[in-house]
């Protein structure tokens, strides 16, 4: 059994963990790839994108679509995205009582795929802002989860030995980008991302408010 561990900080993924946008993006990820020829089914995202941490716009390119119009429908599917959070996306149920019980005990960041626009106005939405210390959107290092670089980057500026974070994630990738960090990780999973393996993790919780238990009995 693991000893007890008092956390530094505790890192939080975003899309599917704090707010419920994850299917959403794969929704018009999948219609943007229908344009240019390929049917993206559910099956093949959860592999390719939320186990793997590939771009699935790859299939694409095996089809012998160029690079500069798959850049232009990504640019496209941006947009509308865009466009679409803008009209609000739900908050993940008992994230709210979750950041609020933890908020002044230990300092915490998002650590997230999404670009920081969206990751805004998302936040903004629901006044998420305030709790986190730092944010690590995308674009922040040349890497993508699952390398460890965006985990890596957060335990940086808030000051903390990776050793010392407890990493809260959804997906497969998410789990792998905080273990080669060297941090342990809780995963959440969802409809979308149950299907993958997470024998890796410290531990698989049924929901975010089980983060609160578990970070105070680590630390006692």
């Amino acid at each position: 059994m693991d000893s007890p561990v008092l956390y530094e900080a505790i890192l939080w993924d975003n899309d599917g963990i704090l707010v419920d946008s994850e299917f959403l993006y794969f929704e018009f990820t999948r219609e943007a790839l229908a344009g240019l020829g390929v049917n993206l089914t559910l099956a093949d995202y959860q592999e390719i994108n939320l186990r793997q941490g590939l771009n699935v716009f790859g299939l694409a390119e095996q089809l012998g679509v160029t690079e500069d119009v798959i850049e232009k429908t990504k640019a496209e599917r941006n947009a509308l995205f865009r466009d679409r959070i803008a009209e609000g996306v739900e908050m993940i149920d008992g994230v709210r009582e979750t950041l609020e019980a933890l908020h002044g005990h230990l300092p915490m960041a998002v650590v997230t795929s999404s670009w920081p626009e969206n990751l805004n106005a998302m936040h903004r939405d629901h006044g998420l802002e305030h709790y986190f210390e730092t944010v690590v959107a995308g674009g922040a290092t040349p890497h993508f989860k699952p390398h460890p670089a965006p985990y890596l980057l957060a335990a940086e500026r808030l000051k903390v030995r990776p050793d010392r974070c407890l990493v809260v994630e959804d997906s497969e990738r998410g789990l792998q980008a905080a273990v080669r960090a060297g941090m342990r990780c809780a995963v959440v999973p969802n409809e979308l991302t149950r299907v993958g393996d997470f024998s890796e993790a410290y531990r698989v919780l049924k929901n975010v408010r089980e983060v609160v238990p578990l970070v105070f009995a680590d630390a006692s």
